[in-house]
């Protein structure tokens, strides 16, 4: 049964309803008249198949872009009644020629915005132009699929998570359906918007809206509404200057989910996405007219040869030159710090004076000199790791979020300490998103590791160096390990995280040469992590173990595995004579370093050893069973063991905070 615990985790694409055969999940608006699933329990068979479609609880990950092409309609007029280029329109009667289905937004009678199908070209017109307001899907994805059964070919348009619904709830491929989302700075609130019309013209009839009114140009786009309530019978206002628009692109009015969107990049899994190609005028002269450019990343064949079938003006360009450009493709926005402040009023207050109050219109300040000299040298968008949290695990486990971020929104991290191993890890040094500064590796050798490390802290403990560093760069300054509890980027870019981390070829290679012989022989490989040295003085010696009880769990788990062929694969931080565990079969490793050590653990089919970062990464890494040992205790079922999901986690639900937990045995 699907359940909302943080409405940040709900998307509001209906995915959960139009799969439940039973009617018993229902779309209600809340107070701030976004959408959410209720269930009725009465009628819920605990089927499950609504947590299943759900695009946040599984999250794609994103899509390779083959091409990115700026590119517009060569009729002028439709350039005119579109939002950017007028590529949308082609598409679909492109589509349209061949029999199909067209799926879109438009405005309904009470200009509410739903989700619709046409299947005639002169149905489009509704489609066209944005629509800064989440549409209702309503019953579309049952009916998209209808279509689909009959063979028609359906073109789905709409946003990313309305594009990761439609494909979840399909639970298959279909050669016949094309989706093409469009970038998304995020979805205001319907009740937003009705309170906005309420105020404006609740005494007349509202004859025309558009959102991108390009009358004063693409690039300064209005907003325009016609009604007999409105003088002259028409508003026209830079958007900036018009009460609704400030609302949205101050980010007040935002679903919560819009501020860590789960489809941002490419996660969709749509075959096209449809931006304004922003900028365009400064890389490509033909499309410096001021009447619209479009964007269009394709990312998949089918997407291509449908693009293929429409007469446009379309070039080639670089993907480096869109992520410059639009940003919000790849990253979600910030939630405005007063926006719960904004919904809680928004009741009993004018919007006008809610905005006035809340977003107030800004004269552009002048940047002080020192700020434009920091601005000039450093990037806007950046993050930079400065402690040092401990040895080469802890790092890694610290540095994901903040990895995770980077990879997320297509931003940098600068890392400032590292150690010996950075060496083992060629995607981390050359990678587009984790740098090690030049600067950094030359203070370490000319300092020292130690006062290096003294001066760092010096730097960033500095109350003064705060002050400017919170006023020149937004605060871009991280402590990681305080993060590694953090599971905001992370966990929805863990395969590229595991891509950068993975250790170097030669490492790789030395390792599974020597697994691979105990795989062609069929044994069944547990990993032991043997942890001594400073375990025998960390928290009173609490997770160190003699060589003897290290021995009596392997025994132990040759009896839980009676059924296969049982050998041990050692990894330590002190030389062990192999010798003392006469009886048990040893996989004989030649491993010379610790990170040999770290990814043979991740290669095994299980893996045991005291509370340790290193053990947890190989299980996170590897997607390896773990159980951690305790003291008087041995492992009796293979129900023991669990992966690790991130820090304070098993893939089981259990938590890492303690040792009690039934992974420790206590």
């Amino acid at each position: 049964m699907i359940e909302i615990k943080d409405k940040k985790d709900c998307c509001g694409c209906h995915a959960c309803a139009s799969i439940c055969a039973h009617h018993a999940i229902t779309m209600q608006a809340d107070a701030e008249g976004f959408l959410y699933p209720t269930v009725n329990k009465d009628a819920c068979t605990n089927c499950g198949l609504c947590e299943q479609v759900c695009p946040v609880i599984h999250q794609s990950s994103p899509r390779q872009t083959l091409k990115v092409y700026a590119a517009r309609s060569y009729d002028e007029d439709l350039r005119r009644q579109s939002s950017s280029g007028g590529i949308f329109t082609l598409l679909a009667e492109a589509v349209i020629r061949e029999g199909g289905v067209v799926f879109g937004a438009k405005f309904d009678e009470e200009w509410s915005v739903i989700h619709v199908w046409t299947e005639n070209i002169d149905g489009l017109a509704d489609f066209r132009g944005s629509k800064y307001v989440q549409s209702t899907i309503g019953d579309t994805y049952r009916e998209a699929k209808k279509f689909l059964q009959q063979g028609r070919k359906v073109l789905f348009t709409g946003t990313p998570c309305q594009i990761a619904g439609l494909k979840r709830f399909l639970r298959k491929d279909y050669d016949n359906l094309l989706t093409v989302d469009v970038v998304c700075h995020g979805v205001p609130s319907p009740f937003v918007w009705q309170k906005y019309l309420n105020e404006m013209c609740s005494k007349g009839k509202i004859t025309d809206i558009s959102f991108r009114d390009k009358t004063n140009g693409w690039s300064k786009y209005g907003f325009r509404l016609r009604s007999s309530a409105i003088k002259e019978s028409c508003l026209l206002q830079p958007s900036s200057e018009n009460i609704f628009m400030s609302s949205f692109l101050s980010r007040l009015s935002l679903r919560p989910s819009c501020h860590s969107c789960p489809c941002k990049g490419g996660r969709s899994g749509s075959d096209l996405s449809i931006a304004d190609f922003w900028g365009i005028e400064k890389y490509n002269s033909k499309f410096a007219d001021n009447k619209g450019t479009s964007a269009i990343l394709v990312h998949t064949n089918k997407g291509k040869e449908l693009l293929d079938k429409t007469d446009a003006l379309k070039e080639e360009h670089p993907l480096e030159q869109f992520k410059r450009e639009v940003t919000t493709y790849y990253r979600s926005v910030e939630a405005h710090p007063r926006r719960s402040e904004f919904f809680e009023r928004l009741d009993t207050t004018p919007l006008r004076e809610l905005v006035d109050e809340y977003a107030p219109k800004k004269k552009p300040a002048r940047k002080s000199l020192l700020k434009r000299i920091v601005h000039r040298i450093i990037p806007n968008d950046f993050r930079i790791i400065w402690d040092k949290p401990g040895q080469t695990c802890n790092r890694l486990w610290s540095y994901l979020d903040t990895i995770g971020w980077a990879i997320r929104t297509q931003n940098k991290v600068y890392v400032l300490f590292w150690d010996k191993d950075i060496k083992y890890f060629d995607h981390l040094r050359n990678n587009p998103y984790i740098k090690f500064p030049l600067y950094s590796k030359t203070l370490i050798k000319w300092l020292g590791d130690a006062r290096y490390q003294t001066f760092l802290t010096w730097i960033f403990a500095n109350r003064f160096l705060n002050r400017f560093y919170a006023r020149t760069t937004s605060k871009k300054f991280v402590y990681s390990w305080q993060q590694r509890a953090s599971k905001e980027y992370f966990p929805y870019v863990m395969d590229e995280i595991r891509k950068l981390y993975a250790p170097n070829q030669n490492i790789v290679a030395e390792v599974k040469s020597v697994m691979e012989r105990y795989r062609r022989e069929d044994y069944f490989i547990i990993g032991v992590h043997i942890r001594r040295g400073d375990y025998k003085t960390f928290e009173g010696g609490k997770y160190y173990f003699e060589l003897d009880e290290y021995k009596q769990h392997m025994q132990a788990l040759c009896e839980v595995y009676k059924d296969k062929k049982v050998c041990f694969a050692i990894s330590t931080n002190e030389k062990i004579d192999h010798g003392f565990f006469e009886g048990l079969e040893i996989c004989q490793t030649a491993n010379t370093t610790a990170i040999h050590d770290l990814y043979m653990l991740t290669q095994c089919d299980r893996i045991i050893g005291p509370l340790s970062t290193f053990s947890r990464w190989a299980s996170f890494y590897g997607k390896v069973p773990l159980c951690f040992i305790s003291k008087g205790n041995v492992i009796e079922t293979d129900e023991a063991f669990s992966v690790i999901t991130d820090f304070y986690h098993f893939a089981d639900g259990t938590e890492i905070v303690n040792l009690t937990d039934k992974h420790t045995h206590a």
